[in-house]
């Protein structure tokens, strides 16, 4: 077995379903398999449309949330592919990121991880794609605003690479966790992932032990992926901050000694409690607004109108009467090269309907003009849409 892909679900079946049709395309040809780590005992595979049809799935339940790190290892221990590729459920993936980031791997022997550049669902680039080692500098540079002032600054935005254009390729300190291809061999000598990180953190000790048992960290920025981000760990409630910061502070433990990790720790704590007061005041003040499907135009696009049999369903998941439209792919190129794609005259929900449109030439022109309108994906054989807010269930027939 050339791959295996490991998946960690936890509560998003529909993004989920999504990934696995994305990867079902992508990994055709290919000798390759996809496992689903289940870490919601409530979640059950039989409820999932993919294990009915569509991608060859193996699962594997944990019993229940045993964090990311411990899920990873439980599936790549049972996988049997040479190079493992850990991807979030959160995510849509090409064949072109697959093949252009295990070429670079089998090439190269001295690599041992690499990451690609990653989106959102609105085309923005994600800057977790590639990072430094955190550090106290880095850290207090963020906290005080520097990087959002300078983001491209060497010194002041080093955590996230900020003089790295995120097109160009590079050995990097750290790699995000929602795409990781390590070669077995790799991941056999540092003994996976350490399971003292629950949620959070894993992926930068992860990639600081491939490099200290001599390799190196690959950053593939030519090819990029979708990844809606944090849509298992939503909403952001007391259980996101305990976990990202345990995360900090497992870290800190363990790479830092006295002195420097006690006045980490300190900084650690008043991040958190300001953090997370901010963040709660924030919402008090300016709540996410609430998305009315009725009052938007719903804007279906797809390669010869394949998205003709979503109307009926999408429809069927209001009580009320939607306002539908489809385009093909070739004219909403031009109707968006000749237009404002920003700002659409009314309220516009765009719905990417993958199938006869290629995932592949998708992601290519989203990353190319990213947007701040409510985009959607659906793909022909799922059964929802999803976007980087939420996710909506339909019955198709």
């Amino acid at each position: 077995m050339l791959l295996s892909v490991i998946i960690v679900h936890y509560r998003v079946p529909l993004y989920l379903e999504q990934c696995v049709c994305s990867l079902e395309e992508a990994l055709a040809g290919m000798e390759a398999e996809i496992i689903v780590v289940n870490n919601h005992s409530n979640s059950l595979q039989s409820s999932s449309p993919i294990s009915r049809e569509g991608a060859e799935v193996r699962w594997i339940d944990s019993g229940g949330n045993i964090g990311f790190a411990a899920a990873c290892n439980l599936g790549w221990k049972q996988a049997y592919g040479k190079y493992i590729l850990f991807l979030n459920p959160d995510t849509l993936i090409t064949a072109h990121s697959i093949k252009t980031c295990m070429r670079q791997l089998m090439q190269n022997d001295t690599i041992g991880a690499v990451g690609c550049r990653l989106v959102n669902g609105r085309g923005n680039f994600l800057p977790e794609s590639k990072r430094s080692f955190p550090s106290l500098f880095s850290a207090g540079c963020k906290l005080i605003g520097l990087s959002t002032l300078f983001p491209r600054s060497r010194l002041f935005n080093q955590y996230a690479m900020g003089h790295v254009d995120s097109h160009d390729s590079c050995a990097v300190e750290v790699l995000t966790g929602a795409f990781l291809l390590i070669p077995r061999n790799v991941l056999e000598k540092i003994d996976g992932f350490d399971e003292a990180f629950f949620l959070y953190g894993e992926d930068i000790d992860c990639c600081r032990r491939i490099g200290s048992a001599g390799y190196t960290c690959w950053y593939e920025g030519t090819t990029s992926i979708i990844h809606f981000k944090g849509a298992s760990s939503r909403p952001r409630g007391s259980n996101y901050f305990t976990h990202f910061y345990r995360a900090m502070m497992v870290y800190c433990n363990k790479y830092y000694a006295f002195p420097l990790k006690n006045i980490l720790q300190a900084a650690i704590f008043i991040r958190q409690q300001l953090h997370q007061s901010w963040s709660f005041l924030y919402q008090a003040i300016s709540p996410l607004p609430s998305f009315y499907p009725d009052r938007v135009r719903w804007l279906l696009v797809s390669k010869e109108y394949e998205s003709s049999q979503l109307i009926r369903p999408l429809q069927a998941s209001s009580k009320e009467l939607l306002q539908i439209e489809e385009i093909d792919w070739g004219n909403w190129l031009s109707r968006t090269k000749n237009t404002n794609y920003n700002h659409p005259p009314q309220p516009t929900a765009v719905v990417f309907c993958i199938g006869k449109l290629s995932l592949n030439d998708l992601v290519s022109w989203i990353e190319q003009n990213p947007t701040d309108s409510a985009c959607y994906y659906w793909h022909v054989k799922s059964g929802g849409v999803v976007s980087p807010e939420n996710a909506r269930s339909l019955s198709i027939e």
